[in-house]
């Protein structure tokens, strides 16, 4: 008789409150935070533009995309986390450098390309 001893890893369990799904009272008190960022942002702007319309339709503009922003997907990244994964990879180093000698050999590969088409 063989025993089997496998380990059950659940995935996607929720380890705080939840008011819709991937969007909790964490997610609520950043959304707020950045909520009151552009808050501030689009008053500066009503001191300038002195418009009560464009005002009221900025704040709840701010307030979807203040959500929509924190709210995480299936795999637990939000926009947030995913701009910061763009960023880190933007600014990473790209440049590979072999000791292969292949510079050299593309230098061969050309003269001797010129050389025929000279000749």
């Amino acid at each position: 008789m063989e025993i089997n001893n496998k380990i059950y890893i659940p995935v996607n369990i929720q380890t705080n409150r939840m008011i819709f799904t991937g969007y909790g009272i964490n997610e609520l008190y950043k959304s707020f935070i950045f909520f009151l960022c552009l808050c501030l942002i689009w008053g500066v702007v009503f001191l300038f533009a002195k418009s009560t319309t464009q005002l009221i339709f900025e704040l709840m503009v701010s307030i979807v995309i203040s959500v929509v922003v924190f709210v995480r997907d299936v795999t637990n990244q939000c926009m947030v986390d995913y701009i910061k994964y763009i960023l880190r990879f933007s600014c990473s180093n790209r440049k590979y450098k072999y000791d292969n000698n292949i510079e050299s050999e593309e230098d061969y590969i050309v003269r001797k390309y010129k050389e025929n088409i000279i000749s």
